[in-house]
């Protein structure tokens, strides 16, 4: 059974023809969510440049998991609309500061009951997007020290929220006390990579992650996990839904949170 991405009617419903994971009920409700999906639907027909080692995802999914297959557009969302502000950047106009998007699933990919996707705004000072955007990495990298201080900030947000379910085990840990290894990637708004040139709306710097719960004090728990979050980076369902979320997110900054009158200029 799927949902429908827009109206979230539930039955055997058709795909999209070019990506073949977005779920919707009629054409009509496909056109409407046409300039949203658009982006993702291009980056998940695109060659992989991505190879997966073996891991917990390559073998059959556990009895409680349903389908091998990310449920692209079924997923709850947890999102906070209004912009958060970073400590660094609460001391300064709007003007010196910039938005970057945190994003990602949270919980087994693979089961609805216990994952959620996630988006938030956070502004942070704009002399940091260059630093941000280096691709030197060593201990010291500035890059590196940024980005944990953004984590730390953001991170209590989405992991200590609800209870999750051990990516290995299955065991059930109340809210705040499993083990959480995150996988995190930097994308500048330049090189998120999403939206075809000569029709590009503006877009922002983000944050993909995917955060996958453990039981804290077991290692076999802990490296399972690990293994989990690396295979992960390089499946075509992740990034093609995590692409979509990109997209409405951006939408929704440049028609809800700018200035009205900037949203015109936005493309969106």
């Amino acid at each position: 059974m799927s949902t429908c991405k827009v109206c979230e009617k539930q039955g055997d419903l058709m795909k999209c023809g070019g990506c073949k994971i977005a779920a919707y009920c009629s054409t009509v409700c496909q056109r409407a969510d046409w300039p949203v999906h658009k982006p993702a639907c291009q980056y998940a027909q695109e060659p992989s440049t991505h190879t997966l080692e073996g891991g917990i995802f390559d073998s059959p999914p556990p009895a409680r998991v349903t389908s091998v297959q990310f449920p692209t557009g079924n997923r709850p969302t947890f999102s906070i609309p209004n912009p958060l502000v970073h400590p660094s950047a609460a001391s300064l106009p709007t003007s010196q500061t910039t938005p970057i998007i945190f994003l990602g699933i949270i919980g087994n990919p693979h089961d609805l009951e216990n994952s959620e996707a996630y988006r938030l705004f956070l502004h942070v000072p704009t002399t940091d997007i260059a630093f941000l955007a280096t691709t030197e990495y060593s201990p010291n990298n500035r890059h590196l020290r940024l980005l944990s201080t953004y984590k730390s900030f953001v991170d209590p947000l989405i992991g200590d929220r609800k209870p999750l379910v051990c990516i290995n085990c299955g065991k059930a840990h109340p809210a705040g006390r499993s083990g959480l290894n995150y996988v995190s990637t930097y994308n500048s708004a330049r090189e998120a990579g999403l939206l075809p040139n000569g029709e590009r709306p503006k877009t922002l710097n983000s944050v993909w992650e995917v955060v996958l719960p453990f039981c804290q004090g077991n290692e076999v728990c802990k490296g399972k996990s690990v293994e989990a979050a690396l295979a992960m980076k390089g499946r075509r369902e992740f990034t093609g839904e995590m692409g979509d979320l990109y997209a409405r997110a951006c939408m929704d900054y440049f028609t809800r949170v700018v200035p009205v009158e900037e949203r015109a200029d936005s493309g969106w």
